[in-house]
């Protein structure tokens, strides 16, 4: 009888280690294969978190690809687990801040490693860094700092603050008229105002001055393109077709323009120029995706949409549209791609409706979905990405209850971004708090980087009597002692809310009462949650049914009013 020899072979898998994963790292960066080099750069440091080599080295590669928040992140990380490395942690700060456009802060890192380090590994780019700082004021002939004010007024545009871009853009323009880009944003913050006829005029001063001027040039393209002036559209096309900059900015904003033109060719065209001088750029990528589907190139489109999900594996708007293109390519069929960055509004209600439903169940329910469900975590995320403030505060309230290093990691990395509000940081602050994370914390905080310690006594702002300062210490020993730590940024945020509502607000005597009643309120969401912490307040806490409630009641209808008026 013959044996069979594949009954006998065998199979032996092994576990490989962070080391294994860091020299593939280092080996495929020597061949020139960044994105597949990330991938195992992240596996080196998810198998061995606590190295702080691998976690600068990541530092490292995100500011080699101008992902400088990111950067910034691990960077910071790093600081807390590493020891002699300060010199290349002040660096690479100094590096991102640079690439930020935050040139104080920027100067401030160089200036600071130039005094410790004055013999360093790093000072020649140091002092290339700080002469390319002062040149650039110089050929402005604007201070440093209302260069950096300009960039402030610029980052409230992105944001949608159009009040506060116009107030500290439009100052910078009257002090120095002859800044153009600040002019520029400007004028589309007037005209995402609804000013129109003044964005128009600002646009057409800055060309007088500067005719080939492309943030200019397209402005006016896009402006006149909405209100239906087809002369005028005609005459900026034409000048739109002249232009033939080197920068890079530049470049990204005449293919916007062409995008929402729906100059699809023209867009592709201008846009993998762009990826010349910046491959790793999302926005970039994104749009030479959807163009290149626009354009019938399916097989190109998939790899720009593939090239995303290695730089952000976690990008769910990424993976949608690449599912899209790919099921094209299958059927043969063609597809168009819209050019915002989000998905479909169908998709968007199917997501919420998936987050609202997960959102009751059970806590236990929730924290297995947490922990093993890649796809529940990557919606929680897409929601803090594309969700509404109210959206957002709910998956904090979630994400809070876990109290493990994964949500450790998504709050401290909230903190670090530009373009989020303080009111939505400082509750994540507070969740760090709650969930014992070693203080201080880092965070960007009005426009600064800063170390952040989070006090009891200062959490919930001015204004607080001694009754409302006795409220919020029993709230939050209350639910340290009965285990309801979860529900206490929100009580603590409501709490706030409650007193901030009053032009002086009345002091709270039966302090238990009331510290258990914005307990009872945070848990809302969870009608169980709710019914058993108010049994457990009661029974175990010690607190009376009527005063419960009665505070309850008075917390509602204040909270009530207060968004009545708000909303008329």
């Amino acid at each position: 009888m013959i044996e069979n020899k594949k009954s006998r072979t065998k199979i032996v898998s092994f576990e490989r280690d962070a080391d294994y994963y860091f020299l593939k790292y280092q080996r495929q960066m020597d061949r020139g294969a960044y994105l597949d080099a990330l991938e195992s750069l992240r596996a080196a440091v998810k198998k061995q978190p606590e190295n702080s080599e691998y976690k600068l080295a990541l530092a490292e590669f995100y500011t080699e690809i101008n992902y400088f928040e990111e950067s910034n992140y691990w960077v910071l990380d790093a600081i807390g687990s590493s020891s002699g490395e300060g010199e290349r942690c002040l660096f690479l700060l100094g590096c991102n801040f640079f690439g930020m456009r935050e040139e104080q802060r920027a100067r401030e890192c160089f200036e600071k490693y130039l005094n410790q380090y004055p013999n360093g590994l790093y000072v020649p780019d140091v002092r290339d860094f700080l002469e390319m700082m002062d040149y650039d004021a110089e050929e402005y002939g604007v201070p440093e700092e209302y260069l950096e004010r300009s960039d402030e007024g610029r980052d409230y545009l992105d944001s949608g603050q159009y009040g506060k871009a116009i107030e500290i853009l439009g100052q910078i323009c009257r002090k120095y008229p002859d800044l153009d880009y600040a002019k520029n944003n400007l004028a589309l913050a007037y005209y995402c105002q609804g000013d129109a006829q003044k964005a128009i005029a600002l646009s057409k001063e800055v060309l007088e001055k500067s005719p080939k001027d492309a943030h200019a040039t397209c402005n006016l393209v896009l402006f006149h393109l909405s209100m239906d002036d087809p002369d005028a559209l005609f005459y900026y096309c034409g000048k739109l077709e002249t232009l033939n900059p080197e920068d890079v900015d530049e470049k990204i904003k005449i293919a916007l323009t062409y995008c929402e033109l729906n100059e699809n060719e023209k867009a592709y065209r201008v846009l993998r120029d762009a990826l010349l001088d910046l491959p790793y750029d999302p926005q970039a990528l994104f749009l030479a995706g959807a163009a290149a589907a626009n354009t019938g190139k399916l097989n190109e489109s998939l790899e720009y949409f593939l090239q995303m999900m290695k730089l952000h594996p976690e990008d769910t708007v990424a993976l949608y549209y690449k599912n899209i293109v790919q099921e094209a390519i299958d059927r043969g069929e063609e597809v168009v791609i819209p050019y915002n960055y989000q998905v479909p509004i169908s998709e968007m209600h199917r997501r919420i409706s998936y987050l609202n439903s997960c959102f009751r169940k059970p806590a236990r329910q929730l924290e297995q979905l947490w922990q093993e469900d890649d796809y529940f975590s990557s919606m929680l995320l897409w929601g803090m990405n594309a969700g509404s403030t109210m959206m957002k505060r709910a998956i904090f309230d979630i994400i809070c209850k876990f109290e493990d290093p994964k949500s450790q990691e998504f709050f401290k990395r909230f903190l670090l971004s530009r373009t989020e509000p303080d009111d939505l940081k400082n509750q994540a602050l507070l969740c760090l708090r709650r969930m014992e994370v070693p203080q201080p914390y880092i965070a960007y905080l009005s426009g600064k980087i800063a170390e952040v310690r989070v006090g009891v006594m200062n959490e919930v702002g001015e204004g607080f009597t001694k009754s409302h300062q006795k409220v919020l210490e029993k709230l939050v020993s209350l639910a340290a002692e009965h285990g309801w730590k979860p529900y206490t940024p929100r009580a603590i945020e409501l709490l706030g809310k409650y007193v901030g509502s009053f032009s002086k607000a009345p002091a709270m005597r039966n302090v238990k009462a009331w510290a258990a009643a914005f307990l009872c309120l945070s848990a809302l969401r969870d009608d169980q949650a709710a019914r058993d912490l108010s049994m457990e307040m009661q029974s175990g806490a010690g607190v009376e049914k009527s005063s419960l409630l009665r505070c309850m009641r008075a917390i509602e209808r204040k909270l009530e009013e207060t968004d009545s008026c708000s909303s008329r």
